[in-house]
């Protein structure tokens, strides 16, 4: 079995500002395809059938 180690609050806190920038970027990117998106369907709508 795995050794059961305790983290140091500092190792916490490093761990869980790596998951907030994870989270960050995650958004970040889902902005992105969503604003890629939103151009791609308006222009679209302004090309002529």
């Amino acid at each position: 079995m795995a050794d059961k180690r305790i983290m140091t609050p500092e190792e916490k806190a490093l761990l869980q500002a790596g998951h907030r920038q994870e989270e960050a970027e995650a958004r970040n990117r889902k902005k992105e395809r969503d604003a890629r998106t939103h151009r791609l369907v308006q222009e679209r709508k302004n090309v002529p059938l």
